[in-house]
């Protein structure tokens, strides 16, 4: 699970030591879009068409979530369309204060990888689905 690996960062020491422990579980990357970043380390998510992974770019030392997905399945079911919108939307959207950083995206022949910005609390959706509700407070530091 997930969550064995993810330490919550509360000062730099604790910061220091997620990160080595991301170091211990994520491998250096083989495939060769990927040379400069650790992948893939624990499963952080899947969606439709993309399965999102842990990982590390080893240049600057930062976390990194790097989705990856099928040109295949991609293909198959037409979604040509849909992924050039979505990374259209991500470029545009990434520097706004409430959105997840885009931080671009990487291919081979096989595969699509897109690299966001790690949010170590995990998704809105998860955060909203462990907690049941948002309480005023909560709700105010997500919209304004």
């Amino acid at each position: 699970m997930v969550e064995e690996y993810i330490v919550e960062v509360e000062d730099v020491k604790e910061e220091n030591l997620a990160k080595s422990i991301c170091e211990a579980i994520i491998p250096q990357s083989n495939e060769m879009p990927l040379k400069d970043y650790g992948y893939p380390g624990p499963l952080l998510g899947t969606g439709s068409y993309k399965k999102v992974h842990l990982g590390k770019r080893w240049a600057t030392d930062e976390l990194v979530a790097i989705g990856k997905m099928d040109k295949t399945f991609i293909k198959e079911f037409e979604l040509e369309e849909e992924i050039e919108r979505e990374i259209e939307i991500f470029s545009i959207l990434s520097d706004h204060p409430l959105m997840i950083k885009y931080i671009g995206q990487l291919e081979d022949n096989d595969y699509i990888y897109q690299i966001f910005e790690y949010c170590k609390n995990g998704t809105l959706k998860q955060l909203l689905t462990n907690k049941g509700f948002f309480d005023v407070e909560l709700t105010r530091a997500f919209t304004a």
